[in-house]
C-alpha cells in the first residue's frame, strides 16, 4: 500500500476519464498526490458495540448469529484501509483497492502495480499504451491497461 503513497499518475486507477475529457473538451490532469495510506486492524465482530461505528445493531446481530463477517475479512481479521489525499478521481480509491488485493493475493506482480504508477516509454509489460500530449515524450497509462477490478463500494466512507 505504501508504494500508492507520493505524487504519481493515477490514469490507470480513475474512472470515466475519457468520457469526461470528451464531454469536458479539455485533457483531464490525472496526477494527484497520496499523503498516507494506511491498513488499520478493526475489532473483530464480536467486539462491537452499539456506538462503535456500526448503527444497525439488528443487522450486526443477525450477522453475528449466521456467523458471516461485516466488510472486508482477511486471513487474520478485519481490516480497514485509509487514505489521505486530495482531489481524487473518480472510482480512484476503489481501482487502487482492488489492485492492491490482487498483489496481495499474487495474481498481479508488485513490479506490474508500480508501473501503473509511474508509466514511460520502456513499459515492460506490454499494456495498450498511447501516447501523451506531454512534451516528454511519456506515453500515458488509462484505466483499461489495469486489468484489475474495482473494490466493492460496500464499506467505503469518504
Amino acid at each position: 500500500l505504501r508504494l500508492y503513497e507520493g505524487t504519481h499518475d493515477f490514469g490507470a486507477f480513475g474512472g470515466q476519464i475519457e468520457q469526461t475529457q470528451k464531454r469536458n473538451q479539455r485533457v483531464m490532469d490525472t496526477v494527484r498526490t497520496v499523503y498516507r495510506v494506511e491498513l488499520v486492524k478493526e475489532p473483530l465482530m464480536e467486539d462491537y458495540h452499539f456506538g462503535s461505528g456500526i448503527e444497525d445493531v439488528d443487522a450486526v446481530e443477525s450477522a453475528k448469529k449466521l456467523h458471516q463477517p461485516i466488510g472486508f475479512v482477511g486471513e487474520e481479521g478485519n481490516y480497514r484501509i485509509d487514505f489521505l489525499l486530495q482531489g481524487a478521481l473518480y472510482k480512484m480509491v476503489r481501482n487502487m483497492v482492488g489492485t492492491a488485493i490482487e498483489v496481495w493475493l499474487g495474481r498481479m506482480e508488485e513490479e506490474k502495480l508500480m508501473e501503473l504508477l509511474q508509466p514511460s516509454s520502456n513499459c515492460r509489460f506490454g499494456f495498450g499504451i498511447e501516447e501523451s500530449n506531454s512534451h516528454d515524450g511519456r506515453k500515458k497509462l488509462r484505466r483499461k491497461d489495469n486489468p484489475c477490478k474495482p473494490a466493492p463500494p460496500e464499506g467505503l466512507t469518504l
